[in-house]
């Protein structure tokens, strides 16, 4: 009988230490934007969320660069997709030397605790210019590397099989070492934010669209079926365009705004 009460202890013990251990943190990613509408070129700058919604705390990581995508966990990957639900891929290009990750990454949450990921925002047109249209945009933050390596960069690689060789690992063996110990307690989890919408437009085009239609009114011109092309000095705008008659024409300076040229075609 003393037997099988003690066994039942061990194996309430053990079911209990297994329950504790089990990841039973909760984190939330939110992302949002300074605005909803930008101008064509104007700065789309996005902040990045993450908060512990658990009672106990966590250890996340909160990568010092912009560059994490390619080259090292955590990932953190934007999704832009156009108003056609085409994937915009490769919406900046890393020129900088990405460094394998730090101590100094690690950041404790305590429970309902949140921190950005960007402290000053994210600037996501930076290096590529976005046409207009309505985009739709979320944000994936990722530590599900399969292979410890994947946390150190550019020396994950080559460098990874050789690094007894490598000065990198004989300067920094110890941070090394120490990064290791801390992956530990990290939770190996994939987060998807909120997905936001966001709205570019092009100031001029519509300035020269404004004109236009003024003179369509002005002239008794049809104002339906408008097309706008932008060349290099000018704006062409024309209207009624599935119609082979009554087809009114206006030529804008891009600089001047001022009417180059404007005549009704067809009868």
């Amino acid at each position: 009988m003393k037997k099988i009460f003690f066994g039942i202890i061990i194996i309430l013990f053990l079911s209990n230490l297994a329950f504790r251990n089990k990841e039973t943190y909760c984190l939330n990613l939110h992302l949002k934007s300074n605005k909803e509408i930008y101008k064509l070129d104007e700065p789309i700058i996005l902040d990045v969320e993450i908060t512990n919604c658990a009672k106990r705390g966590v250890w996340i990581i909160i990568p010092e660069s912009n560059l994490e995508e390619i080259f090292r966990y955590p990932h953190c990957i934007f999704t832009v997709m156009n108003q056609n639900n085409f994937l915009i891929k490769n919406l900046y290009v890393p020129c900088k030397v990405v460094t394998p990750l730090s101590p100094k990454e690690f950041i404790y949450l305590n429970p309902n605790q949140s921190v950005k990921i960007y402290k000053n925002g994210y600037r996501l047109n930076d290096f590529k210019k976005m046409p207009e249209g309505t985009y739709a945009i979320n944000f994936l933050y990722s530590t599900k590397s399969e292979k410890e390596q994947y946390w150190f960069g550019l020396y994950s690689d080559d460098y990874w099989a050789e690094r007894n060789k490598n000065i990198f690992w004989r300067k920094r063996a110890y941070e090394v070492e120490q990064v290791k110990r801390m992956l530990v307690n990290v939770p190996k989890t994939e987060l998807i934010s909120n997905t936001i919408a966001i709205k570019i437009f092009n100031e001029a085009k519509y300035d020269a669209l404004k004109i236009a239609e003024e003179v369509c009114k002005k002239e008794d011109w049809p104002w339906f079926d408008v097309n706008i092309i932008e060349y290099s000095n000018y704006w062409d705008v024309t209207t009624n365009s599935k119609s082979l008659g009554r087809n009114a024409f206006i030529r804008i300076d891009k600089k001047t705004g001022k009417i180059k040229e404007k005549h009704l075609t067809g009868p």
